[in-house]
């Protein structure tokens, strides 16, 4: 599938997705992730190539430092689009803004999350109320937006994709990092994690540093070199090397 990909980057997508198929439970959810990946597969590829909207990989940009709370962020009227510097939003994903502030929020908790949404920790990172977050996903279901089902998940990776670019860019930070405290405190380990710290800024905290070094290793013990390699680079500007030393030690 990657080989509509330019060479630098079919090897990280490689070794990302070898990541990803070693955490998944069992044959059939396997190979659900691979057909998922090969029909997402153009729409990524032109991305990358024309770079007309950003990729999910992207190291994020510099910013000033976000709001702290995550409900101020997650308030839809207090973050116009034109603070964020995203792409234009697709057909795809303003069907979902129609829907309310509820339903989006949601959707853009899914979006994060990807494979390790459930409907605990997206009501959670939505900042939803057990019975808002019913509401929503009930909604996004009825649209076709999410498939049936018990856990929230988008019926086709192209509106996964979509939603998520059309997230306000400060956002999307302080999402990812909320997501891998959630799912840190869920029991997943470092691997998991650090899928989403490596999309936050950095701002010296030693634990993400330390996930991000755990991270870095078990990649390395499964044979993705690059994989771990940028773990280790996105530890390093957490805390700096002295610091990192004395964490591994």
């Amino acid at each position: 599938m990657a080989w509509p990909l330019p060479g630098d980057e079919q090897t990280e997508w490689l070794e990302e997705q070898r990541g990803y198929l070693t955490d998944l439970p069992g044959r059939w959810s396997r190979w659900s992730w691979i057909v998922m990946q090969l029909l997402a597969m153009p729409r990524y590829a032109y991305t990358v190539r024309t770079g007309r909207s950003d990729s999910l990989r992207r190291k994020p940009a510099d910013t000033d430092t976000p709001p702290d709370a995550l409900r101020e962020l997650l308030d839809i009227d207090a973050v116009p689009r034109g603070m964020s510097a995203a792409p234009p939003v697709s057909g795809q994903a303003n069907r979902v803004d129609r829907l309310g502030g509820d339903a989006v929020r949601l959707a853009w908790a899914v979006a994060v999350l990807g494979s390790e949404a459930t409907p605990a920790l997206a009501a959670s990172l939505a900042a939803l109320g057990p019975a808002e977050a019913v509401k929503a996903a009930d909604l996004l279901r009825s649209e076709r937006i999410f498939t049936d089902g018990p856990m929230p998940k988008f019926g086709h990776p192209l509106m996964a994709t979509s939603v998520y670019q059309a997230m306000p860019r400060v956002l999307r930070y302080a999402m990812h990092d909320k997501a891998a405290w959630d799912l840190g405190d869920a029991g997943h380990g470092p691997m998991v994690t650090a899928r989403h710290l490596l999309e936050t800024q950095p701002e010296g905290d030693r634990w993400v540093a330390r996930q991000l070094y755990d991270a870095a290793r078990e990649y390395q013990h499964r044979g993705a070199p690059e994989a771990a390699r940028r773990c280790l680079s996105r530890a390093l500007q957490e805390v700096g090397l002295s610091a990192l030393e004395k964490e591994s030690e």
